[in-house]
């Protein structure tokens, strides 16, 4: 099994999401694993309801839980969609809640 499996196991993420990359940040202050994700390119996303095409991103980042003894961050180009009546609304995520800076683990 190779990493991004597993990641994306453990993170159960659902399609269209998918992990990226991942890398391991070790300074002589602290020691974090960043799993950066993203979505299958010309993907649709659900708002009310409706399926939008994606307007534009927004990069966001989340405190998750710890892998072995070490912090883990994750990272995303969150899609934002452009509603039937022009407002630009950020899709949620199944990972955390809306406005979260933190996984839902």
């Amino acid at each position: 099994m190779k990493d991004h499996e597993l990641f994306a196991q453990a993170l159960d993420l659902p399609w269209p999401w998918m992990i990226d990359k991942v890398e391991f940040e070790d300074t002589e202050m602290d020691r974090v694993l960043h799993i950066y994700l993203k979505h299958k390119r010309r993907v649709k996303f659900e708002y009310e309801g409706k399926s939008y095409s994606i307007y534009d991103h927004q990069q966001r980042s989340w405190e998750h839980l710890k892998f072995f003894q070490h912090r883990c961050q994750v990272h995303a180009a969150i899609p934002r969609i452009k509603t039937e009546d022009g407002q630009v609304k950020l899709v949620e995520v199944p990972w955390a809640k809306p406005g979260s800076s933190f996984t839902l683990l």
